[in-house]
């Protein structure tokens, strides 16, 4: 009977074993917490992760910090208490926003990058899937919210915009945060090149991990 019992209690701690591990794991395994298998990988995504089917296929699209090792390789350093705070009032797509301080509301350009084109242009032949993820990605991240607003040498375009890199705290830019996700392309706009070559090691890297449409699955 004691030895019945013995052997009872074994199985039954087993068991229990068997039940934590199998927690641990299914609680352990998020799916936008997984980086790729490359040396200093992303940091933690600044957005959830969010699931867009493709040629039958579910692509988490995700957009990371970039690593602090990467984030060294910045031209300059910054002081954000130093930069003018606007608020940001709409995304129009992936790369222009409509922007507000002190009343004044005006159209900024994101520097230094060219987000697929979105449902937002009139040409229904240039609108993209890829823009759309991108616009929304952008739009859940800043819509109301304040940022910091770094210049360049030219303060507007052409065409009246303004033009400018968008900091969301001390550590992450959200210009560079698409790039490096491998969510934009990397354009010059002289004379404000102050990123430029950071933002193609960004986009070396993105291409390397195969993050955001560098993934196989958005190839076609």
């Amino acid at each position: 009977m004691l030895k019945w019992l013995s052997m009872r209690s074994r199985r039954l701690k087993m068991r229990i074993c068997l039940l934590l591990v199998a927690l641990f794991l299914l609680t352990g395994c998020l799916p936008y917490e997984t980086s790729p298998s490359k040396s200093d990988t992303p940091g933690r995504p600044t957005v959830p992760s969010l699931h867009t089917e493709t040629k039958a296929l579910v692509s988490d699209v995700v957009l990371y910090e970039v690593p602090s090792g990467l984030r060294n390789s910045r031209p300059h350093a910054i002081d954000i208490s130093t930069l003018e705070v606007w608020k940001i009032e709409r995304v129009v797509d992936g790369d222009t926003l409509i922007v507000r301080k002190d009343g004044q509301r005006d159209r900024l350009r994101l520097l230094g990058i060219d987000a697929p084109e979105s449902s937002s242009n009139p040409d229904v032949n240039r609108q993209t899937e890829e823009g759309d993820i991108v616009s929304d990605l952008v739009k859940s991240l800043v819509t109301g919210r304040d940022v910091y607003v770094e210049f360049d040498k030219a303060v507007r375009d052409q065409y009246g915009r303004l033009l400018a890199y968008i900091w969301l705290d001390e550590d992450v830019m959200l210009n560079e945060s698409l790039v490096f996700s491998g969510l934009v392309d990397v354009v010059r706009f002289p004379p404000n090149t102050a990123y430029y070559r950071y933002f193609l090691q960004l986009k070396e890297e993105a291409m390397q991990r195969e993050l955001g449409f560098f993934a196989d699955v958005w190839k076609r």
